[in-house]
């Protein structure tokens, strides 16, 4: 009888320890997956060489896609600086989004959405970012992508959420979209913005292309409770072979909320601080490319 106590003692430290062990190479392993994510992050968006970024921007994608693995819930990236990622004021919902430049000019899009005991919904970047996007609604399997920085609650249900899409060699884009999330599902657009040429005519978003060498404002201005951005006038780009481009005059136009309609607002400034000259938020992407010559 004493030997078998002794063995059951025996026998139980050991599977408790198995059982110990079994927990490190977990842990370990999630350490690992975001010390890793964060190696090719930096590649992805740092490196000079389009075929590195692209070979990051695969593995990134499938170690993020490995880190979320039966998630329930949201994940949390404040750690993880190559991503983008916004909280709803009640933190019910993240949207988590990322680009990288796969060759010269040609930029990816990459996003995800997470919900209070939800399964993460991947976002599919397969939609041209042009001035059509702003006639369509758009759901996670059809999405234009975008770089998202700024998310803004109007009211229960209903958000603004702010982006940033580079769509070509010669363009840069931005979009205030109408983002409605619902029951852990969400949707992006919904016709509350009134069209700036014919009034009688609503949007269900607002995109702005502008020069590539330009800094343009699109943003929500709580002073002013507006949203507001750079009136663009078409001109002769500088870039080379670029062509007629909207450039910043140094005045303002914007939205404001009336009766849960956002109305168009042709000046909102008698004032102009001179051709790329207006006040600019802080810039929310990597500076990789400003120690490289454009070819």
């Amino acid at each position: 009888m004493k030997i078998i106590n002794r063995y059951n003692a025996k026998y139980c430290s050991m599977k408790y320890l198995a059982f110990f062990f079994f927990l490190i190479p977990s842990y370990v392993s999630s350490q690992d997956v975001n010390d890793d994510l964060l190696f090719y992050g930096d590649i992805m968006v740092n490196a000079s060489e389009p075929q590195h970024r692209e070979r990051a921007a695969k593995e990134f994608n499938r170690l993020f896609d490995q880190s979320i693995e039966g998630l329930s819930g949201i994940k949390d990236c404040s750690d993880n600086k190559y991503v983008s990622q916004l909280y709803a004021p009640d933190s019910s919902f993240s949207i988590i989004t990322w680009q990288v430049e796969l060759a010269e000019h040609n930029f990816a899009y990459s996003g995800y959405f997470f919900s209070e005991g939800g399964a993460p919904v991947k976002m599919e970047d397969n939609v041209t970012f042009d001035k059509n996007i702003q006639y369509d609604l758009h759901e996670p399997d059809y999405w234009y992508g975008a770089l998202y920085y700024n998310l803004l609650e109007i009211s229960p249900d209903d958000y603004l959420i702010f982006g940033y899409n580079a769509h070509g060699e010669f363009e840069n884009g931005k979009v205030v979209d109408a983002l409605t999330v619902k029951n852990g599902e969400l949707l992006l657009g919904k016709e509350i913005f009134q069209d700036k040429t014919d009034t009688t005519l609503f949007l269900s978003k607002v995109s702005l292309s502008y020069s590539a060498d330009a800094s343009v404002n699109l943003n929500y201005n709580p002073g002013l409770e507006m949203i507001v951005h750079d009136h663009l006038q078409n001109r002769m780009g500088r870039l080379p072979n670029q062509g007629p481009t909207n450039v910043p005059d140094g005045t303002y136009e914007g939205y404001k909320l009336e009766d849960g309609i956002w109305k168009y607002k042709e000046k909102l400034f008698h004032h102009s601080y001179g051709e790329n000259n207006a006040p600019r938020p802080k810039p929310v992407l990597n500076k990789r490319k400003e120690g490289r010559q454009k070819k």
